[in-house]
């Protein structure tokens, strides 16, 4: 299908800027005016290199990601209501206190897209009303497009996820995993370490490790203990312990946490 208009949107999880990071959609669609593909995500500020992530950082990750994934002939036309971010994108306005990856990605995409200089760009009225979206005008007299309220829905919902995300890794902690220490499973041994695993800096990723030591010198079965970890558990690697090669060491993640 030919993809005719990119729409791109971004926002922030809570005030602006913010602590806590922002929020990217993008839409293509073709020459019906129906999808072809589209993505969203949120973006924190250690991703963004920066203390805080304000809405134009967003706006600008909404339409680059768009762009990357756009066919190198692509010359279609870009949508978005950020006026800063399409100036910046398309007419030369500076990129001040913009994150370098970005202004890096910018220089990739405007060098990888070869017809470039016939990509169109136009500013849309955002947030527009039902009244507004059958005229087709917004309150400042631009377009406006469901295309436009979609990718708004869908920063809101990656909004969401990140959120519960976060507060689902906050709130696990090694006392809620389950085998517990001391559990045995018939036969295949007994936990002696069930934990997360945390980084230099103290953070936790997702990476759970479970250590099992069975009496006798026999190493544990695999899957037996397999079929023991909490629903939907990501089993990542599984083997003998480098440090003691008798016991089992399952590292594995949960679905919430694998980030």
């Amino acid at each position: 299908m030919n993809i005719t208009h990119l729409y791109a949107d971004g926002g922030v999880i809570g005030k602006n800027p913010s602590v806590v990071g922002g929020t990217w959609a993008w839409i293509a669609v073709d020459e019906r005016d129906q999808m072809v593909t589209s993505d969203s995500s949120n973006i924190t500020p250690h991703q963004a290199q920066v203390g805080e992530v304000t809405n134009n950082v967003s706006e600008l990750c909404a339409i680059l990601f768009g762009l990357t994934h756009m066919p190198t002939s692509w010359a279609g036309t870009v949508c978005s209501d950020s006026m800063v971010s399409l100036g910046r994108v398309f007419e030369g306005w500076k990129w001040n206190n913009v994150p370098g990856f970005l202004h890096q990605r910018y220089q990739l995409e405007r060098a990888r897209l070869v017809n470039w200089a016939q990509i169109r760009h136009v500013l849309l009225d955002g947030h527009p009303t039902r009244a507004q979206l059958a005229a087709g005008v917004g309150k400042r007299g631009h377009a406006v497009s469901r295309w436009n309220v979609e990718c708004d829905r869908m920063c809101a919902l990656a909004g969401e996820r990140y959120l519960k995300l976060r507060s689902v890794k906050a709130s696990i902690g090694n006392e809620t995993l389950r085998p517990a220490v001391g559990e045995e499973l018939m036969g295949e041994g007994m936990v002696i370490q069930h934990e997360k695993i945390v980084d230099s800096a103290g953070k936790f990723h997702g990476l759970i490790r479970l250590t099992v030591a069975k009496p006798g010198g026999s190493a544990p079965n695999v899957d037996a203990w397999k079929t023991v970890l909490l629903d939907g558990a990501i089993v990542y690697a599984a083997g003998a312990d480098l440090v003691t090669p008798q016991n089992l060491v399952i590292l594995y993640k949960l679905p919430a946490l694998a980030v």
